[in-house]
């Protein structure tokens, strides 16, 4: 179930950490004070390769990199996809492609 709720809402790039541990079998463990469980973070890895964490950033880039094919300002990808501001959006997106997102929108001109 967890994985079709991934899937799914990785096209959106709004996936809450929250949402993933509900939708995670008990023995994972519960997220208290805002922090995901050890066990969680664990099992998720196992299941999904990468921390819950790492994959979510994934969602997001993935989506800015179908974004940047449209008019939208950086800016407002970032606001979009979920990243705090422009910044961080360049940030993330320069770690996880190689390229910053303006020069990879020039590219695909």
């Amino acid at each position: 179930m967890i994985h079709e709720m991934l899937d799914s809402t990785c096209a959106t790039a709004q996936v809450p950490l929250q949402a993933l541990a509900h939708h995670t079998p008990a023995k994972a463990g519960p997220i208290t004070d805002g922090r995901i469980s050890v066990h969680f973070a664990r099992a998720f890895k196992d299941s999904r390769g990468v921390a819950p964490h790492r994959y979510i950033l994934e969602c997001r880039v993935k989506r800015t990199q179908e974004l940047l094919a449209t008019e939208l300002s950086l800016s407002e990808i970032a606001v979009e996809v979920g990243f705090a501001d422009q910044s961080h959006l360049t940030r993330w997106f320069r770690e996880l492609v190689g390229a910053t997102p303006g020069s990879y929108r020039w590219s695909m001109r």
